[in-house]
């Protein structure tokens, strides 16, 4: 994936950059990328609140 911008950044007022970002598909990539995050953070969660799991088994959530 390369970087980008959109263009509500640069344009917040009135809703322009924001009209630009939907017309362009960026706002829909963007949308992409969270959803793909939000289900990392919940696979994290759900395998450190796993209740089968060893207490010795140590796990990104844990400082070490």
């Amino acid at each position: 994936m390369h970087a980008s911008f959109t263009c509500s950044d640069f344009f917040p007022i009135a809703g322009l950059g924001w009209l630009v970002d939907r017309f362009s598909g960026q706002h829909k990539r963007l949308n992409d990328v969270f959803f793909k995050l939000d289900a990392l953070i919940q696979h994290v969660i759900d395998d450190h609140m796993h209740p089968g799991r060893s207490k010795y088994h140590r796990d990104i959530t844990e400082q070490y």
